[in-house]
């Protein structure tokens, strides 16, 4: 081969082999350009991006279109996936349910680009899409509980209305409550009896619907009066969904440009944001919009905070712990501007993980050995630590469980992808101590399993099942201790001295959330109350259930220990009338005779 010389040079020869490599995938790239060009999508970011209108022609363009520019912060005209959603439940659709979650995520996929996001006139043409999908998907539930809810007569009955909306997965509030019968009033208008127990079945409504797609629109308007009761309840739901959907998302944009929240706060605290707000208000008595070091403990209490960390000595170091992580996050954003649009964006990356980095936790995996740091008398917390503050102890409890946590992760995980069923976590629940014990709990828990499941996949990764177990502990606890403050008050104590009494026992308890008898002692001595070995093991073994005394027997020992007060102090007030009437007496007849 030393002899032989090649007529071209090197260059030449990768020119050739380039320009027939070009001639080879010319075909195949023509083809690829063509299906392409047949698809109304872009597929690279290099093409033009159509503005948003400035006005709306209707009031429900103009709220996408508000909605469309309130998460366009950047001005690009297109919004990736996860603020399209946001976006979409700002005016309304947010479903609750997988089955609508799943029809809702195919609608998005099917119009999704490679690259790029969804522009404001894509997601306008979606949306009457997106609606025709969920009712498409929510409709044999809605067959169900309606018949379900049906009298003898065939009357739809206002008793079993808010029943049957927790089950189609609607969480109606006290105050929300007035203005859904006001829009679910045509469901329930008077009517004569009919002998029929049912006005018209499921397979009815199916087929005069076949017919009327069949024989095509009628020439005369549709009224109220001409709709079945099922599709007035249908139309009345969706209504209510709408609006209740409105409302809260309005709601959250209020304390967000209230408190100057940032976007990690508001995706770490959308669900429970004006749960907390509304007990931070209620703690808050003086309106400052601080509260100092027992209030924050009160607050946490309320909040469902884990009782391992609820301790007073531990107050100014949490305190300090929020102010901290607070303060870090408002010199990464710089001044406190007024917010361009609803929430207001950090200047610097001072996310979670980097706050991390920055806070130096005080506390290890036992909360026995928390670091109590000392600091100044009197600080106080405004909202937006306090959310901080929540961030951490929510860290602080995971930390304390994780290996147990993981465990049980990797025992469900047995194919090791990494993700498991909801079914299957359904059942870790009461190894971890989240066994529901009424109605209320069992709608809590699939209220939060709904929201982690975001696409309605049915299936928890890692960081997803860690959320789960964290908000089902701490909402579980919350709705146990709110029980046990109206029990309290029940049996005639005022919520001051509840919380008086929950302080003394979050101070004397051990590390399982329980009293024994030295515990008690403790108790007693810090109230003042002085017992002997025997009248303290009396108490213990009276009110005490199954060896141990939780916080509800510890308010039963105390309410029946002050009546015990109060009727032996009448007693001796009695007695002693009593002695000074018949000294009276005796002395009226002893001068007589």
């Amino acid at each position: 081969f030393k002899e032989i010389t090649l007529k071209s040079d090197k260059t030449a020869r990768v020119q050739r082999l380039n320009h027939r490599r070009k001639q080879m995938y010319k075909g195949q790239d023509d083809e690829e350009s063509s299906t392409e060009s047949e698809v109304p999508r872009r597929s690279s970011k290099t093409s033009s991006v159509r503005r948003p209108p400035e006005a709306a022609d209707t009031a429900e363009g103009q709220l996408l279109l508000e909605a469309f520019r309130r998460y366009d912060r950047e001005d690009e005209g297109e919004l990736p996936m996860k603020d399209v959603r946001s976006c979409l439940a700002d005016i309304g659709i947010h479903p609750s349910l997988p089955p609508e979650k799943r029809a809702m995520t195919e609608v998005l996929q099917s119009a999704q680009p490679q690259q790029n996001g969804l522009d404001f006139y894509v997601i306008s043409q979606l949306v009457p899409k997106i609606w025709e999908a969920i009712a498409l998907a929510k409709r044999q539930d809605l067959e169900y509980w309606f018949s379900r809810s049906l009298d003898e007569h065939g009357i739809y009955d206002m008793q079993q209305l808010r029943p049957c909306l927790e089950a189609l997965g609607l969480r109606i509030h006290d105050e929300e409550w007035m203005e859904v019968e006001r829009i679910f009033m045509p469901v329930c208008r008077d009517k004569k009896p009919q002998k029929k127990t049912f006005t018209k079945s499921v397979t009815k409504i199916l087929f005069e619907q076949k017919m009327r797609k069949v024989k095509g629109p009628e020439k005369s308007p549709v009224h109220a009066s001409d709709l079945t009761d099922f599709e007035v309840f249908q139309k009345s739901f969706f209504t209510v969904q709408e609006h209740l959907t409105r409302r809260r998302r309005r709601l959250e944009r209020q304390l967000c440009e209230e408190h100057q929240l940032t976007h990690e706060q508001v995706d770490e605290f959308r669900s429970d944001l004006v749960s907390l707000d509304f007990l931070f208000r209620r703690f808050d008595r003086h309106r400052r919009k601080k509260l100092t070091e027992n209030e924050v403990l009160n607050l946490l209490v309320a909040c469902g905070a884990d009782s391992r960390l609820l301790r007073s000595d531990f107050m100014p170091s949490l305190v300090r712990e929020g102010r901290f992580l607070g303060t870090a996050t408002l010199r990464g954003r710089g001044s406190l501007l007024e917010p361009k649009h609803a929430f207001t964006t950090p200047q610097t990356s001072s996310g979670w993980k980097k706050l991390q980095k920055v806070a130096r936790p005080r506390a290890t995996n036992r909360p026995s050995r928390f670091e109590v740091v000392g600091g100044p008398q009197g600080e106080e917390l405004n909202f937006f630590d306090f959310l901080y503050l929540m961030k951490f102890m929510r860290q602080q409890s995971l930390e304390v469980q994780i290996d147990d946590v993981r465990a049980f992760f990797h025992r469900m995980d047995k194919d090791e992808y990494g993700n498991i069923q909801m079914k299957e976590a359904m059942r870790l629940f009461p190894e971890l101590g989240l066994s529901p014990r009424s109605r209320v709990e069992q709608l809590e828990i699939k209220q939060i399993l709904n929201e982690v499941d975001e696409g309605g996949t049915g299936t928890l990764s890692w960081d997803q099942f860690t959320q789960v177990v964290l908000l089902c502990q701490e909402r579980l606890e919350r709705l146990v201790r709110s029980d046990e403050e109206h029990f309290a008050v029940s049996l005639g104590f005022t919520v001051e001295r509840c919380r008086e009494l929950r302080k003394v026992f979050m101070d004397s308890k051990n590390d399982f959330n329980f009293m024994e008898i030295p515990e008690l002692r403790r108790a007693m001595t810090m109230m003042q109350r002085l017992y002997k070995s025997e009248e303290l093991i009396s108490l213990f073994t009276n009110f005490a259930h199954r060896g141990q005394m939780d916080f509800r027997c510890f308010i039963k020992m105390m309410h029946a220990v002050d009546i015990l007060k109060t009727e032996s102090h009448l007693w001796d007030k009695r007695k002693a009338k009593f002695s000074q009437v018949r000294g009276a007496l005796t002395e009226s007849l002893t001068s007589r005779f």
